[in-house]
């Protein structure tokens, strides 16, 4: 039955791959733990994506939360594997 998908898998990999996450620090960014993150209220978290400003870093997606009073803010899980974002190609 993978005949029948035409290559499909590869190309749903490879969105896969882009809609991974990214979690590194920055600046701006809410630093909180994995227990501190898991524990915000639903319609406190989500994710957004991050554009490349000035930091040479493409479109990607980011955890934001609103924390307190603050505007929604991306956040940076400290006890999580650290993934950058690819860079703009060129």
């Amino acid at each position: 039955m993978d005949d029948d998908l035409g290559g499909a898998t590869e190309v749903g990999s490879a969105a896969a791959t882009q809609r991974r996450l990214h979690n590194y620090p920055g600046r701006g960014f809410l630093h909180m733990t994995k227990d501190e993150w898991r524990h915000l209220p639903r319609g406190c978290k989500g994710s957004w994506l991050e554009g490349p400003g000035n930091r040479g870093y493409d479109f990607h997606p980011v955890r934001v939360a609103l924390v307190g009073r603050r505007a929604l803010s991306p956040v940076y899980i400290v006890d999580a594997r650290r993934v950058e974002p690819a860079a703009t190609p060129a």
